[in-house]
């Protein structure tokens, strides 16, 4: 999980985008999940987005406040490379990282975990002066 730094000083998680919401989008597919929130994006690799494909992942988010992909393949670098196409990257203070990653939080869980992390997930650090934009999980 890496959590992403907000675009603009002093103003928080806010994720604004100029575009038309009413216009169709040309280089990826979304699938409304619910009429207020929520969608699925398709036709796209994050391991190699176009800056097109990278403009309308951002007007989808700015629009549906949530997006998934599915079937994705990344390494841990690819994941990073996606996040920062968002804005800098945060470094949680206590949470354990990966080794030479330190913007990538480990979240893991199996059948003997004592408790499931991830369970009634939430972005940590909201309390920071400027919290991060959002978080993106693989």
């Amino acid at each position: 999980m890496i959590a992403m730094s907000s675009l603009s000083a002093n103003q928080g998680p806010r994720y604004r985008h100029a575009s038309d919401a009413g216009a169709p989008f040309e280089t990826i597919t979304i699938d409304k999940l619910t009429p207020v929130i929520g969608a699925e994006i398709g036709g796209v690799d994050l391991a190699n987005p176009s800056n097109r494909q990278m403009d309308e992942i951002h007007r989808a988010l700015a629009e549906n406040l949530v997006i998934f992909f599915r079937d994705q393949s990344l390494t841990q670098d690819q994941h990073l490379d996606f996040g920062r196409r968002f804005g800098p990257l945060h470094i949680h203070p206590a949470a354990p990282t990966e080794p030479g990653h330190p913007e990538l939080m480990i979240i893991r869980a199996d059948k003997d975990s004592p408790r499931a992390n991830g369970e009634g997930w939430h972005s940590d650090v909201s309390c920071d002066l400027e919290p991060p934009l959002g978080s993106i999980l693989y």
